[in-house]
């Protein structure tokens, strides 16, 4: 066990304990009056820890569950618990003996301690398999695994009342797998979701997102089967959503669009007249069957920050939908997508968006890093009038700049870097072809 001197520390403010292999008791830490942060984290033998004699209150005798007492964690804001295998939650000293709060998934009392947390806390567990959390209503992160564990999300929906402010779906192996439930009250709390390493979903439930009006951040990642994926109506039943994250799903194609819930266009359609989407960022990374932009994207109208990473397919961003989000992105970043070619793209501006005319474009940020294809910059760049860095990196292909570079009045900062001998050559200061076309810019790296 853990030595007992660690509860005399009234003044702790954090604890972290790490890689302890041999510690399988802790002492109580309850009760420390200023403690904010617990961190416990691969302690493969831990299976306990003690509580105060006071700390569990009086239990409610409808539901045999814990009451809230104010002395309990009376300071504490987090509480990571992160791969402890064994387990299996908190246990309370009496007078006469040391009573287990833990003894098998159905337990309640195992969750005495997160019964009586304050929704302030921030509650985090990933891969615990024997701590029965199946009803810690106030987990700001939850791990679970598996497309079998988000139907059995659905299905007992009943069975929790209190909210549940973030999901996480993270892989565990099938032999140490712990069935969770969560309410529908729980999950129209959820704040932030993560599927990751689900290795059996192909799809996910429409339903699922129905039942989420209050998530504000989104990651799917690693789920390899995945072939399909309704952004549509995700965009449509999740109005709060401000994050969304795609990446490493090697079966996905985001550029088909595959909704074909009934309402779900009709749906976005009002959404984007009303103005409702918040959302704010995007990352789509390692995503190779995809060809182009999605025409979801269209709808996203408060969109501020977008990155498209490792996306070896991606061969295009095509100027009906990229032309609209120009008014609203501040940032922008093409990482590594070797197809993406801009070059045939100038010829056919007719039926754009008149960007000119209309209201002028955010766009601070703007990064291209190895887009090998690039042969030219894009010609709607030509209308960022509020540019203010670009970076070029790794672009072998681009020999020159266009002759409309001087219209990027206010552009502070460029930066190129490895993209061969013939474009420094052209940019190099007061000598270079194109260095009237930068010799305005503040600072200009060019690295040959």
């Amino acid at each position: 066990m853990f030595s007992s001197w660690v509860s005399q520390l009234h003044r702790l403010v954090q604890i972290e304990i790490i890689d302890c292999d041999k510690c399988s008791h802790l002492p109580p830490l309850d009760q420390l009056p200023f403690l904010k942060k617990v961190s416990l984290q691969k302690m493969i033998n831990l299976e306990s820890i003690e509580l105060w004699e006071s700390s569990g209150g009086q239990e409610d005798k409808e539901s045999g569950m814990p009451q809230s007492n104010n002395n309990f964690f009376p300071s504490l804001e987090e509480i990571e618990l992160r791969w402890l295998p064994k387990f299996r939650g908190w246990e309370r000293r009496t007078s006469t003996r040391i009573e287990r709060e833990a003894d098998d998934h159905s337990s309640s009392s195992s969750l005495l301690m997160l019964h009586t947390f304050s929704d302030k806390v921030k509650v985090s567990i990933e891969y615990c398999p024997v701590f029965s959390y199946a009803h810690g209503q106030k987990l700001r992160q939850l791990g679970v695994t598996t497309n079998k564990q988000v139907q059995m999300l659905l299905r007992d929906a009943s069975l929790s009342q209190d909210p549940t402010p973030v999901l996480t779906v993270a892989p565990i192996p099938p032999s140490m797998m712990t069935m969770t439930a969560v309410s529908s009250k729980s999950l129209s709390t959820l704040t932030q979701i993560i599927f990751s390493g689900m290795e059996d979903a192909e799809d996910f439930p429409v339903e699922l997102f129905r039942s989420l009006p209050s998530l504000q951040s989104l990651v799917i990642s690693e789920c390899n089967r995945l072939k399909a994926l309704p952004v549509r109506a995700i965009l449509q039943y999740l109005p709060s959503l401000e994050m969304l994250e795609i990446s490493s799903c090697e079966e996905l194609d985001l550029s088909m669009d595959e909704d074909s819930h009934d309402g779900v266009e009709e749906g976005m359609n009002n959404l984007q007249l009303q103005g409702h989407l918040r959302l704010r960022d995007i990352k789509i990374k390692r995503i190779h069957k995809m060809e182009a932009l999605p025409g979801w994207f269209q709808y996203l109208s408060n969109l501020e920050n977008l990155e498209i990473i490792l996306c070896r397919g991606l061969k295009s961003l095509p100027g009906r939908l990229i032309l609209p989000l120009l008014t609203k992105l501040v940032s922008l970043e093409l990482y590594s997508c070797p197809q993406l070619d801009f070059s045939g793209e100038s010829g056919n501006q007719l039926g754009m968006p008149n960007l000119q005319s209309g209201e002028p474009t955010k766009l601070r940020d703007l990064e291209f890093h190895w887009i090998d294809k690039m042969k030219t910059l894009p010609w709607w760049m030509q209308h960022l009038t509020n540019l203010e860095e670009l970076i070029i990196g790794g672009c072998g292909n681009l020999k020159a700049l266009p002759e409309w570079f001087p219209n990027l009045t206010s552009l502070k900062v460029l930066r190129v870097y490895g993209c061969g001998k013939e474009l420094p050559r052209r940019c190099r200061r007061n000598t270079g072809e194109d260095w009237p076309k930068i010799s305005h810019i503040q600072y200009v790296d060019v690295d040959n």
